[in-house]
């Protein structure tokens, strides 16, 4: 005797698999540069911002996509780790003229 049956049917399409790729690679980056605090958010943030370049600003017009997905995940990875790093850098620029 079965008390429920449930079938939940799950896609996810191309972009929100960029979405979730350009996520993970802002916090990942993010924790190898050593976040901390809101540093962490922000590394999520401007992970998605650096997909959202690196797929539609900057693979798009170099012709990424007739790789296909493949492709388009390859920018979305570079595009969110630049942007990271981009942030990272600009950070610790602007702590040491303060200083």
């Amino acid at each position: 005797m079965a008390l429920a049956d449930l079938t939940v049917n799950f896609t996810l399409n191309n972009f929100t698999i960029l979405v979730i790729l350009g996520a993970v690679a802002g916090l990942v980056t993010g924790q190898l540069m050593k976040s901390k605090g809101w540093m962490v958010l922000a590394d999520l943030c401007f992970g998605l911002v650096g997909m959202l370049v690196g797929v539609f600003a900057v693979g798009a017009p170099l012709g990424i996509s007739h790789l296909g997905f493949q492709g388009d995940m390859l920018m979305a990875l570079l595009g969110s780790v630049f942007a990271v790093v981009l942030v990272h850098a600009v950070a610790v620029v602007r702590h040491k003229a303060q200083a």
